[in-house]
């Protein structure tokens, strides 16, 4: 392998490495349209990264309809040790209060979509006719009952949003050793050209 091939292997490897994290973007998903066989409206938005699975900055509030004690603002995605369901790019449970908590008797609201949340945000179709809220039968919510409610229309469109962490970078240690590479390979790219 020639010096010239081997010094663009590295700097290309250094890119690719560089260029890897900053992809890792949230995505801010905010409902439009939702609505209940009950009558009830789903509003709100949440923030869900695709690259490790999580929720956060949840507040979804569900209102009106003839299901009342289902409605609140559900501001929690149920994990360990709540057992309704695993929060995944498809759907997560949310509840109105910390999973920690004692669930039995409070509601959870079931959000599913036909197609995965992905980093590039765009639009989802929520799946229709599917009981998803409904009332925590026991105290971890492994399983609900009556009432139930489920949605008969809606979307969510995700919009990536800046990363709450700062964007990697390298240290100076690596900016020198960066810059040493890429001068010493210019020099000896330069001295071997044939004249």
């Amino acid at each position: 392998m020639s010096m010239r091939t081997s010094i663009l292997v590295m700097v290309t490897a250094v890119l690719a490495w560089a260029a890897s994290d900053a992809l890792a973007i949230p995505v801010l998903w905010t409902f439009s349209g939702a609505t209940y066989n009950d009558g009830a409206t789903l509003t709100g938005s949440f923030i869900y990264d695709a690259d490790t699975n999580t929720y956060s900055a949840i507040s979804v509030t569900a209102s009106g309809g003839s299901t009342p004690t289902l409605n609140g603002a559900y501001d929690f995605v149920c994990t360990s040790p709540c057992a309704t369901a695993s929060p995944s790019a498809t759907g997560a449970p949310f509840l109105t209060v910390s999973p920690s908590s004692n669930l039995t008797g409070l509601p959870v609201g079931g959000l599913q979509v036909t197609s995965a949340m992905t980093d590039g945000g765009g639009t989802r179709t929520l799946v229709t006719g599917i009981k998803f809220d409904a009332t925590c039968s026991n105290s971890t919510c492994s399983t609900s009952g009556a009432p139930s409610r489920s949605f008969t229309a809606g979307t969510i469109t995700g919009t990536p949003v800046a990363p709450a962490v700062p964007t990697p970078t390298l240290s100076w240690w690596g900016l020198i050793f960066l810059a040493t590479l890429l001068g010493t390979g210019g020099v000896v790219v330069i001295y071997r050209r044939p004249t």
